[in-house]
This record gives structure tokens, sequence and C-alpha cells, in this order.
């Protein structure tokens, strides 16, 4: 719910070099998410936590790490209609060094 203060956190307790990773994928419970996640493709919340990283001058260029192939769409049609999916979850992340 505080991500700037998140990021402000590792900030802190991390040392110069030291790396931070958020991964995720297109899962969610959406009673849990928060609206500015719901809203968004993955793609646009792979930028949305780079730009809370950013937030912090300890992250100067956080990068993002997208494993999305197309079977992924693939894979939710699968589900829909045979009941399982044909390949796994897409695979996302944000890696930043602390500088």
């Amino acid at each position: 719910q505080y991500p700037e203060e998140v990021v402000a956190e590792l900030s802190r307790v991390m040392k110069p070099g030291g790396v931070a990773v958020v991964s995720f994928s297109n899962r969610m419970f959406p009673s849990k998410a928060i609206y500015a996640w719901k809203q968004r493709s993955d793609g646009q919340r792979l930028e949305l936590i780079k730009n809370y990283f950013k937030t912090s001058p300890s992250f100067p260029s956080p990068e993002g790490v997208d494993k999305t192939t197309p079977l992924h769409a693939l894979s939710y049609l699968s589900a829909m209609t045979l009941g399982y999916t044909l390949c796994g979850d897409p695979f996302l992340a944000v890696v930043a060094r602390k500088s």
C-alpha cells in the first residue's frame, strides 16, 4: 500500500551495490490489489514498479525483465476451453542496484 516507503526502507538497509529484485506474474487477487495495479497491463505494471524505484536517488537505473512469450496468451485461452494451461505464467521482474 505504500511502495515509496518500501523503496525508502530498502535504500536505508541495503549496502551500496546491493540488488533488489521485485518479481511477479500476471496472477492477482482483485480484492487485494490496488487500483493502480488492476488497471494496468503487465508491461505497464513493470513500468510502475520501475517508477517506484526511481523515486529514490539510491536506485537510479532500475531494469525491467519480461519473460512473456506469445504462448502465454494461448495459455489463458487453453485454461478457459480445456481447463488447463499449455504453458506456465509469464515472469516479470524489476532489478534495481543501489548506488
